[in-house]
């Protein structure tokens, strides 16, 4: 888990199995008791009193542990760090939690249902700054994408300076291409562990693409 207290941005611990969590409210208490000792996973986000920023984390573990030793070594970290969340508003053993516009469960990570909406009514960009919305939510998943820059290549082509905008039949393929992608994304399986991990690479003289998988589960896409 990141040092919220210096960065005060969002991270995901994210081991493998089910989620637990849900996001929740955060004050520093009037005085400066130790951070909660609880059994239990969760997600939630604290703060220090000595900086109003706020950090968010999750916890991923199996439901059949009566207790996870990553709960304990966080709220261990929030202690040492003069970290303060309000466990009343904490949500545990849920069994999937969205964040950051995925899904995380126990069968991996997936795309937010309600992204898969919106691209699916996407409508036909008309102008380039419309291209550059849609093929900025389109890059923010092409982890869940392969051979990403192959099929966003026309549509990127029309975002350049000074490229004259006309709508034709290879951005229509392109565009719904993305499309059809990203609404039938995968399922990413959750890294466990440092064994078993394979990376498949195909290059050419215009690109490089690969898969990295974990016993024959996809972890994610990449390609430039």
């Amino acid at each position: 888990m990141r040092d919220c207290s210096m960065r005060g941005d969002a991270s995901i611990a994210q081991p493998t199995g089910s989620v637990a969590g849900s996001s929740s409210s955060v004050r520093p208490p009037k005085q400066s008791p130790q951070a909660p000792m609880s059994r239990g996973r969760g997600r939630g986000r604290a703060s220090s009193s000595s900086s109003p920023q706020n950090c968010s984390y999750a916890l991923a573990g199996r439901q059949d542990q009566e207790s996870s030793p990553d709960v304990v070594t966080v709220l261990r970290v929030l202690q040492e760090r003069k970290l303060y969340a309000k466990f009343s508003k904490y949500e545990f053993r849920l069994n999937s939690v969205t964040s950051l516009g995925h899904i995380i469960s126990g069968e991996g990570i997936l795309v937010d249902t309600q992204k898969i909406e919106a691209v699916k009514t996407w409508p036909k960009p008309t102008t380039p700054t419309k291209v550059r919305s849609f093929l900025g939510l389109a890059g923010y998943y092409r982890r869940f994408v392969e051979g990403f820059p192959s099929l966003s290549a026309p549509l990127t082509k029309l975002t350049q300076k000074g490229a004259k905008f006309q709508w034709i039949d290879a951005f229509e393929r392109s565009f719904h291409a993305l499309k059809d992608m990203l609404t039938s994304a995968p399922v990413l399986t959750l890294p466990e562990g440092t064994d078993g991990y394979v990376i498949y690479c195909d290059a050419s003289g215009v690109g490089l693409g690969c898969v990295l998988m974990q016993y024959g589960k996809v972890v994610a896409y990449a390609s430039r």
